[in-house]
């Protein structure tokens, strides 16, 4: 596939040039690009483990669950999100989009399939730093240029994207304000308060409230907070749908084994879905001064 934003090198900052199934730049830096068009660029010095990431039965996990629809409201809210922002601007080229830590897919599938109805150009990049999440993203099929990699060190030159989407991820906000342009609009998802509440209830004696994922923003100069969006819904999870809800969040390593057993003998389980949709502009350069 042709990439639409240049790779940089992540060993020299040079850009990367596709060769047949290969990138390579000016010093002879190579990264092949897999079958399903997507490259690693992740560093073997830069891995903090051997299996960076999401483990892989948790991505497994994750593109189950996901594929049965419990969270296609948050698809549909995002999406009710990025048409207002497209109608608002004009980009006769388009609108590039960088989904940091992008996982499995289900996000930019569902983000793709609905757009395609409005005939509002939206082009796809992802990246993450687990490869099997890279995988089974690639494995979709979906025409999104997608990389290994981590958030800390972007693999893109500056002022590349217009919109930069992080669900339930990290960003780190310099590298996002790096490539993202002048006028780009970074999307933060994260938990609202009651997210997830029956899960907690059914593994844990006390259950706390979440308290998002925004406090770094709040504080930082380099982005003004533009909006928040709340969705809340009430899902009914079944059967082994339940074990894959507990296995693709953080609860799953903090749980006894005697609490995983119980999970797998209940039918159904109620709980609240919540979610965050925080938006915020770039902060202009001028106004950094």
């Amino acid at each position: 596939m042709a990439y639409r934003v240049q790779y940089k090198c992540p060993v020299c900052g040079l850009p990367l040039e596709l060769q047949t199934r290969s990138l390579h730049c000016e010093k002879n830096h190579n990264f092949d690009q897999s079958r399903s068009g997507y490259v690693n660029l992740l560093l073997a010095q830069h891995k903090q483990s051997r299996q960076p990431g999401d483990a892989d039965e948790m991505v497994m996990a994750r593109q189950r669950f996901l594929e049965q629809g419990y969270y296609l409201a948050l698809a549909q809210g995002l999406e009710q999100i990025l048409i207002q922002i497209m109608q608002k601007r004009s980009r006769a080229e388009g609108f590039q989009l960088l989904d940091v830590g992008c996982g499995e897919g289900y996000y930019l599938q569902q983000l793709s399939q609905l757009l395609s109805k409005t005939g509002l150009s939206l082009q796809l990049a992802g990246i993450d730093i687990s490869k099997k999440a890279i995988h089974e993203h690639a494995k979709r099929r979906l025409g999104v240029q997608l990389a290994v990699a981590s958030a800390k060190d972007l693999p893109y030159f500056e002022h590349e994207f217009d919109l930069l989407l992080s669900i339930f991820s990290p960003v780190y906000l310099e590298e996002a304000a790096r490539v993202l342009k002048d006028d780009g609009i970074l999307m933060m998802v994260g938990p609202g308060k009651t997210h997830l509440k029956g899960l907690m209830q059914a593994i844990y004696t006390d259950v706390f409230e979440h308290r998002g994922n925004y406090a770094e923003l709040a504080q930082s100069p380099l982005f003004q907070w533009q909006d928040t969006i709340e969705i809340i819904q009430e899902i009914t999870v079944a059967g082994s749908d339940i074990l894959d809800l507990l296995t693709m969040t953080p609860y799953y390593w903090h749980t006894p084994p005697e609490q995983k057993m119980h999970l797998e003998t209940m039918s159904e389980l109620k709980t609240p879905i919540h979610f965050q949709i925080q938006t915020y502009f770039k902060t202009k350069q001028q106004d950094l001064k």
